[in-house]
């Protein structure tokens, strides 16, 4: 008959996926704010309280629109 399914906050694996997150790279100084960004639950096992993150992403996306499309891809992307 197997066993029964664990429960999904013990179960590994899972992504947090977060829009407009603050990503603090040096305390205060390097801060970028990417549309989405996601880390795999192994790395960040919870979220923290707050906008900040310190962990950095395993995955981030960028929306293109005129308005922004240079911004994102002079400065945004390079970091």
């Amino acid at each position: 008959m197997g066993t029964p399914p664990r429960p999904a906050a013990r179960q590994p694996g899972g992504w947090w996926i977060i829009d407009s997150p603050e990503l603090h790279f040096l305390v205060d100084v390097e801060v970028d704010a990417p549309d989405i960004a996601g880390r795999r639950r192994e790395r960040m096992s919870h979220l923290p309280d707050g906008h900040r993150f310190t962990v950095a992403p395993d995955w981030i996306c960028e929306v293109l629109s005129p308005s922004t499309e240079s911004k994102d891809r002079e400065i945004k992307m390079p970091i």
